[in-house]
């Protein structure tokens, strides 16, 4: 296959499955997963207590980091807690849109991740995952016929090989639809509410959740346990402006 364009080739790379992932962080040493709705926030005595919907305290700690992607917003607003005109109050959703094709369409498909203007991923089960469109519909029902041809006009790019099929074969593929965290900058919103003591959030993530995430959560921990941080001033500035 001879591709329209050079690029890097990282021989370690590898694909996650998150709910793989978040199943072995679960086992963590000293981490304890609580099942529970998060309907608000309170603070007492230098406590912040985290409420269900029925007014239980589910949680409390002096010190809380809210990554609940979008629903970051609904929650503050809940609480009282959000404000107009902030880098958070600007995060909406952008939807996207992956494409299951068959490898034998694909000549058993890539045995490598090719990533560019999207990516296609090597075959798991039968499938390779082609992705991901943006939509400029925030909460699609399930995977559109618009996003499928996006993503496949991608595939063909990075292939530089246009397929051959037809409407009925397009349209018979399966996909799967999601939600981006993301704000006008397209900068994450990482650190502490400052009008809120203890209260620190990590989320409008975009399309880089598994990276920003690690970092993230690196981040406030240097910041709680006053450690120099792992990034730039320049881009804390901008990160934590929430």
């Amino acid at each position: 296959m001879t591709l329209a364009r050079g690029g890097l080739y990282f021989s370690k790379a590898q694909r996650v499955q998150p709910h793989r992932l978040l199943k072995a962080l679960a086992q963590t040493e000293g981490l304890t997963i609580r099942r529970a709705y998060a309907a608000r926030l309170e603070s007492h005595a230098q406590q912040w207590c985290v409420r269900d919907r029925a007014g239980h305290v589910v949680a409390q700690a002096p010190q809380i980091v809210l990554a609940g992607g979008l629903g970051t917003q609904s929650l503050l607003e809940a609480s009282g807690l959000r404000r107009m005109g902030s880098r958070l109050s600007s995060m909406y959703a952008v939807a996207g849109e992956l494409t299951y094709v068959d490898q034998a369409l694909l000549a058993g498909g890539p045995r490598c991740i090719v990533s560019g203007d999207g990516y296609v991923l090597p075959a798991l089960e039968g499938l390779c995952v082609v992705g991901g469109s943006y939509l400029n519909e925030p909460h699609p029902a399930g995977p559109t016929c618009a996003g499928r041809q996006e993503n496949l006009k991608r595939l063909e790019r990075l292939f530089n090989d246009p397929l051959s099929l037809g409407p009925r074969e397009t349209g018979a593929f399966k996909g799967w639809v999601g939600q981006r965290a993301v704000v006008p900058d397209r900068f994450p919103v990482v650190g502490p509410l400052l009008h809120a003591p203890g209260l620190w959030v990590a989320t409008g993530f975009a399309s880089r959740g598994l990276t920003w995430a690690s970092l993230a959560g690196d981040l406030i921990a240097a910041a709680l346990n006053s450690e120099p941080l792992p990034l730039e001033n320049d881009i804390m500035m901008k990160i934590s402006q929430i």
